[in-house]
């Protein structure tokens, strides 16, 4: 084989494993998921409920079908609640939407209500679920809010 050849031989050969490699990888979805807020609830059975809002950001170039959750929230190091969601939701190409949850406040007692309003400083970590489709998209973040028990919230509006 002569040297000419050889050189065109090898160049094809890097530009068709460069497609497939570039073909195989495709379009990875991502996320970012944020607690916005905790709102106390009425109580149910006696156990505190709380109501939750998520907010999901899409960076990405296409809209994100999401099928459901699944997550994890612990509060100044201690877990709060947990649970799975079958609410669907579309989120649009770099945008976000925003999900609303109810949850009974296992450890109701993370959220302590002898001090008033306080920082929140929470651990959320969870899956989301793609729509036709048994991908699975990770998440994990950490962040503060400002929370304020119910009692607090009733005095605030008097």
């Amino acid at each position: 084989m002569s040297r000419s050849a050889y050189v065109l031989a090898t160049q094809l050969l890097a530009a068709v494993l460069l497609v497939a490699c570039a073909g195989s990888g495709g379009y990875q979805p991502r996320a970012e998921v944020a607690l916005l807020d905790i709102r106390p609830r009425p109580a149910q059975d006696g156990e505190p409920r709380y109501g939750l809002t998520l907010g999901i950001q899409n960076p990405g170039a296409v809209q994100l079908p999401l099928a459901g959750l699944s997550w994890r929230i612990a509060i100044d190091g201690r877990e709060f609640a947990w649970g799975v969601s079958r609410q669907a939701v579309i989120v649009p190409a770099h945008s976000e939407a925003v999900l609303e949850l109810e949850v009974a406040g296992g450890a109701a007692d993370a959220l302590r209500t002898d001090r008033g309003a306080y920082r929140l400083h929470y651990d959320l970590t969870g899956e989301l679920g793609l729509a036709d489709s048994a991908a699975r998209l990770p998440f994990g973040t950490s962040g503060a809010l400002d929370w304020r028990p119910a009692d607090v919230q009733q005095q605030g509006a008097r």
